[in-house]
C-alpha cells in the first residue's frame, strides 16, 4: 500500500516537473501567460466536473460556509498562483522559478510565527535563513531586464502558492477532496471568464505546429496544452490525492522534491537551460532546507499533540 502512494506521489511530481518545459514551449510560441493559465484552469474545471458528475460523486449540497472557503481557495489559491507561475517562467528559468516558490512552506512557518505567535523548532529558524542563502546562490546573481522581471514574479508565486497553503488549511472537510477541487476551479474558472485575453483564441496559432523545445521536433501546440491540463493538472493532482491518503502528507511533501529536481533536468534537456555548479549547489541549499523545516515542524506538533 505505502509503495503505491510513493509510486503516485512520485508519478504526480514527475508529471508536474515536465509541466513547467511545456507550458515554457507554449507561451514561447505565442500564448500568453493569462491565456494558458484561463484555459488551463477552466479546461480542468470542466473535465473534473464532467468526470464526477459521470461517476454520481459530484456534492452540489454545500454549506454557506464550506463554500466561502472554496470560493476563496479557488480565486486566490486556484488562479492567482497559477497566473503568477505562467508569468514568471515566460521570463525566467523554468528551474529556479519552481525552486523558489518550494520556499513557499517556510514562508507560512514565518506567518505563523508572526500572526499567531506560533514557535518555531530552532532548526526551521536556521533553515529559513539558509534558504534565503541558498536562493541567492541558485538565481547566481545573473538577473537583468526581463529576468529580473520574471524573479520578482517567480518570488510572488512562492508568496501566492503559501497563501495556497494556508488556504487549503481553512476548507471545509465537509466536503470531499474531488468535489471540493472540481468547485475551486469553478471559481476560479468564472474569474478568468471575465478577463478579456482569454477570450481572444489564436485559431490559427491553435492549429499550428510549434518547435519542441530545442529538440528540432515539431508538435501541434494543441498537443501542447492537452499535456497541460490532463497530465500537467488533472492527473498529478489525482496522484497527490491517493497517495497522501496512504503515505501521509510529511513523506508526500518529502517525496514532491522530485518535481524541482525533475524540472531543472527537463528544461536542460529540452530547453537549454543550463545552471552551473554553484547553482546547483545553492538548489541543493534550499531544497535541504525546505525539507529540514518541514520535518522540524512535523515533530514539533507531534510533540505538542
Amino acid at each position: 500500500m505505502r509503495a503505491v502512494g510513493y509510486g503516485m506521489i512520485t508519478a504526480g511530481s514527475l508529471l508536474w516537473a515536465l509541466n513547467g518545459p511545456v507550458s515554457r514551449m507554449v507561451l514561447d510560441a505565442g500564448i500568453a501567460p493569462r491565456q494558458l493559465a484561463g484555459w488551463r484552469v477552466i479546461s480542468a474545471a470542466v473535465v473534473i466536473t464532467v468526470a464526477l458528475m459521470v461517476v454520481r460523486k459530484m456534492q452540489f449540497r454545500v454549506s454557506r460556509r464550506a463554500l466561502k472557503s472554496i470560493a476563496l481557495f479557488g480565486l486566490f489559491g486556484v488562479a492567482l498562483p497559477q497566473w503568477l507561475f505562467y508569468e514568471a517562467i515566460a521570463r525566467f528559468d523554468v528551474g529556479l522559478t519552481l525552486v523558489i516558490v518550494y520556499t513557499a512552506p517556510l514562508w507560512v512557518a514565518a506567518f505563523q510565527r508572526v500572526a499567531h505567535g506560533t514557535r518555531q523548532p530552532r532548526e526551521g529558524l536556521i533553515a529559513m535563513l539558509l534558504a534565503l542563502v541558498g536562493v541567492t546562490l541558485a538565481v547566481g546573481g545573473d538577473v537583468s531586464g526581463a529576468s529580473t522581471v520574471g524573479f520578482v514574479l517567480a518570488v510572488l508565486t512562492s508568496l501566492a502558492y503559501t497563501l495556497q497553503l494556508l488556504l487549503a488549511e481553512r476548507l471545509d472537510a465537509s466536503v470531499p477532496a474531488a468535489p471540493r477541487l472540481a468547485l475551486s476551479m469553478m471559481f476560479a474558472s468564472v474569474l478568468w471568464l471575465f478577463v478579456p485575453v482569454v477570450h481572444d483564441i489564436p485559431s490559427g496559432l491553435l492549429r499550428s505546429d510549434v518547435p519542441f523545445g530545442t529538440t528540432g521536433a515539431e508538435v501541434p501546440i494543441l498537443l501542447l496544452i492537452g499535456y497541460v491540463v490532463i497530465c500537467g493538472t488533472l492527473m498529478p493532482y489525482a496522484f497527490l490525492v491517493g497517495g497522501v491518503a496512504r503515505i501521509g502528507p510529511v513523506a508526500a511533501g518529502v517525496t514532491g522534491m522530485v518535481e524541482p529536481i525533475g524540472a531543472i533536468v527537463l528544461s536542460w534537456v529540452l530547453l537549454g537551460q543550463a545552471l552551473s555548479l554553484l547553482q546547483v549547489g545553492g538548489i541543493a541549499i534550499v531544497l535541504a532546507c525546505v525539507l529540514a523545516s518541514e520535518r522540524a515542524r512535523t515533530r514539533a506538533l507531534s510533540v505538542a499533540v
